[in-house]
């Protein structure tokens, strides 16, 4: 963003400048309007003598400083208009800087939001074979207004385990998830009997698409999942999931995770 900060430093600048030019402009028509008066009464022999009077003359300074801030801005204008407002000036550069960071801005969600949509499956999908899942424990503590998931990711041989607590449903939800040790999880583990899923998740990469696909070890069920940036995105189910597709389900409250445990 060093284009915009030169712009703003610029029109700073100028607007300084004719803030100043303004303030000369007054006090020197001020100074005008009493020299007159005094020059006037030291003439008539009122105030006090001619030459004194003449040589306290502050308008030639305020002159000087009106004509230099009057050349300081104009430069300042010389630059705007022949660096920035010309055809592929830097205005043009700056705008495609501007429409390339808003760009990349629309392609990053907000921090702790979640967007993906859900859907129900027959069955394990043939590109899941030679996937290597990951085995997900997890459990549901209860709470009146937010319910904290506590879930135990195994991949192969290594263990990760994770507190999520995650708010409103649909296509976009939050989701503040951060890892915790095994003693935290065993401790708020022992709170979830009754409100438990098993599942194995395979990840397929597909068209851009990291799609998981949950399989389902405590009862016969099949859901796949798949992250996005934008609410907006169009999703196109893959050739190789589009056998096993039952229908859509993000907005179902029956297939959410916490409603499925038990």
């Amino acid at each position: 963003m060093k284009r915009l900060k030169a712009l703003q430093d610029l029109l700073g600048d100028l607007n300084d400048l004719h803030n100043l030019a303004a303030t000369v402009g007054e006090t020197l028509e001020a100074s005008a309007l009493e020299g007159a008066r005094r020059l006037r009464e030291a003439a008539t022999g009122v105030g006090g003598e001619l030459h004194e009077e003449l040589a306290a003359d502050e308008r030639p300074g305020l002159v000087a400083l009106l004509q230099r801030t009057h050349g300081d801005r104009t430069r300042l204008l010389d630059d705007l208009l022949g660096g920035w407002l010309v055809e592929d000036g830097a205005l043009v550069q700056l705008e495609a800087d501007l429409r390339s960071f808003t760009a990349s801005l629309r392609g990053r969600p907000p921090s702790g939001v979640e967007i993906e949509r859900k859907y129900l499956l027959s069955g394990l999908p043939s590109a899941c074979e030679g996937v290597t899942p990951l085995e997900l424990d997890q459990g549901y503590v209860p709470g009146e207004r937010l319910v904290e998931r506590i879930r135990r990711v195994r991949d192969g041989g290594a263990e990760k385990f994770l507190r999520t607590v995650k708010s409103g449903r649909g296509l976009t939800r939050i989701e503040i998830e951060e890892e915790c040790d095994r003693g935290t999880f065993e401790t708020l583990w022992a709170l979830t009997e009754g409100k438990r899923v098993q599942k194995k998740r395979y990840r397929v990469e597909s068209d851009g698409f990291t799609w998981e696909i949950d399989a389902f070890t405590d009862r016969e069920l099949f859901l796949a999942e798949v992250e996005l940036d934008d609410p907006e995105t169009e999703v196109t189910v893959p050739e190789w999931l589009a056998p096993h597709l039952v229908r859509e389900v993000t907005n179902e409250d029956t297939y959410v995770n916490v409603n499925l445990a038990k």
